[in-house]
């Protein structure tokens, strides 16, 4: 199971973890969405519109950081009911996930 977040802010200090997809609704109608893909061999992450994305600013594209948590089958089959996969922390937690040990790439 291949899980994204996208950070979206930090309120005092925390970091706040969006689980994607993830829709951004602007006025006039306008949507983007942060969405990805995988294989057994990569992940991509890309963004689609219902406007031209040449018009969005770069606030959107530019210094965005996302997680990527890759969780064994075994592991998922297991526990899958008992994890809040919305919230990143609680999937670090229930995984066992050390937090050192993330790459920065």
């Amino acid at each position: 199971m291949i899980l994204v977040y996208h950070l979206y802010d930090v309120v005092g200090g925390e970091d706040v973890w969006r689980l994607m997809p993830q829709t951004y609704y602007f006025s006039g109608g306008g949507e983007l969405d942060y969405n990805f893909d995988f294989t057994r061999y990569d992940v991509s992450i890309f963004l689609d519109a219902n406007f031209p994305l040449i018009d969005l600013s770069s606030v959107w594209t530019q210094n965005q950081t996302f997680r990527i948590v890759i969780i064994p089958g075994y592991f998922s089959n297991r526990s899958a009911t008992q994890v809040d996969f919305n919230d990143y922390n609680a999937v670090i937690e229930a995984y066992g996930i050390n937090p050192a040990s993330i790459k920065r790439i």
